[in-house]
């Protein structure tokens, strides 16, 4: 490609096979590339973004922006502004082809929710993006069955359980995720009325023992989903 020059020191690790996508490292001067209109994340707080851009002044861009065969950005929109305000002759990008725009989409999520922690609005916003078609098909009744997702895990045909997946792609607990899918499935519906208290006593609010124990289930959930993710995080450093 014309606009492309191949980074020096590339190994046979440049062709990254992940779920199926190719991937081929390349520098490219910043100009060259397109902002995404689909990008749904908001740009990050003005502390935070200098801190970046102080850390891309003195190290440079580290991790590859990861661009489509159109040269449109999908991940990094925050770098790419840094690295014009900058006046960078070349940065690192990580072309990606033959894949759909739901799939380009799906990419764009993964590495903001590893860049950054999104807001509950932003996480329902991608939940409904990236199981459209689950929710689609929960909301008529569908059976769900098992399909290949971008974080790898597969039940081989078996019912599958879309909280639990949503807890562990986002890492947040299987409760929450049970709570966030339920507020999405009830978007639009009419709220029902709060039950009025009858003579025979008043609606009784949770004992602080219950409190304590749906706390403490919680923060176990959290527990398994930050091992699982520590393990994998190592196995990905050996790896390299």
């Amino acid at each position: 490609m014309k606009d492309l020059k191949k980074s020096s020191g590339l190994t046979s690790g440049d062709y990254v096979k992940s779920k199926g996508y190719k991937f081929l490292d390349y520098t490219i001067d910043p100009k060259k590339l397109k902002l995404n209109p689909r990008n749904p994340y908001k740009p990050l707080d003005k502390e935070t973004y200098e801190r970046l851009k102080k850390d891309i002044d003195d190290r440079g861009i580290i991790d590859p922006l990861i661009i489509d065969e159109n040269l449109t950005l999908l991940t990094g929109h925050n770098r790419l502004t840094i690295a014009l305000e900058l006046n960078l002759p070349e940065i690192p990008v990580r072309k990606v082809s033959n894949i759909s725009e739901q799939e380009k989409f799906k990419l764009m999520g993964l590495d903001n929710l590893l860049r950054r922690q999104l807001t509950p609005e932003e996480r329902k916003d991608f939940i409904k993006e990236f199981y459209k078609e689950d929710l689609e098909k929960e909301n008529r009744g569908g059976n769900r069955k098992s399909k290949p997702s971008i974080v790898g895990f597969e039940n081989k045909g078996k019912k599958r359980n879309l909280a639990e997946e949503v807890s562990k792609y986002l890492g947040i607990s299987k409760r929450q995720a049970e709570r966030d899918l339920s507020e999405i499935k009830n978007e639009g519906k009419p709220k029902k009325e709060k039950s009025k208290p009858s003579i025979v006593g008043f609606e009784k609010t949770p004992s602080k023992k219950a409190q304590i124990r749906t706390l403490e289930k919680e923060i176990k959930e959290l527990k398994k989903v930050l091992n699982e993710k520590e393990t994998e995080l190592k196995k990905l450093k050996k790896e390299k």
